[in-house]
């Protein structure tokens, strides 16, 4: 069985995935795509984050799941634990902005008022550090999980910076109405 989940390894929903399952995970780029795969029977199942206790609601797949006539097959909740990632050897006084999926800053906004970062968004906690990995940035941080700090090679500068420890996020299995 093959689950799709937007994000790059070691985003929040392929640990997720990673944790409950023992499916196939296959990523795709935007939430849309993993809806149209479904529509297309390129994957079995579709595995989406729906809301976050800091963050809110994701209304986007709420849309998605009505315009694509979707079915919810459960729920899942898990813990999500942010931190600040770097290029090995950058210290927070290098960083000129920090760049997250935009539930990661939202969820994470105390701490970097605290801490005078600026921030920008992007598709993804993980594709966040692979940007900064691949392209050998050192003045840029990403907000994302340890998982994907220990994939791309990074450092972590602080654990746990959301503002809250109860940050849970819950995903939903879905699949075709057949």
């Amino acid at each position: 069985m093959i689950i799709g989940y937007q994000g790059e390894l070691g985003c929040y929903s392929y640990n997720s995935i990673k944790k409950y399952f023992k499916y196939i995970p296959k990523a795709f780029k935007t939430f849309e795509h993993i809806f149209i795969a479904l529509n297309n029977k390129e994957i079995d199942y579709g595995y989406i984050p729906i809301n976050n206790t800091l963050g809110g609601r994701l209304h986007e797949n709420d849309k998605l799941m009505i315009e694509y006539n979707i079915k919810i097959i459960e729920k899942y909740d898990y813990k999500i634990n942010h931190n600040l990632i770097v290029y090995p050897g950058v210290k927070k006084e290098d960083i000129k902005y920090v760049q997250s999926h935009w539930q990661a800053l939202a969820q994470c906004r105390g701490y970097l008022l605290k801490n005078n970062l600026a921030s920008k968004g992007y598709y993804d906690t993980s594709a966040s550090s692979k940007y900064i990995s691949d392209n050998d940035i050192k003045d840029i941080g990403a907000i994302a999980s340890k998982e994907s700090a220990q994939i791309y090679n990074l450092e972590i500068l602080e654990e746990n910076i959301q503002d809250n420890d109860n940050n849970i996020t819950s995903f939903l299995l879905i699949k075709n109405i057949d």
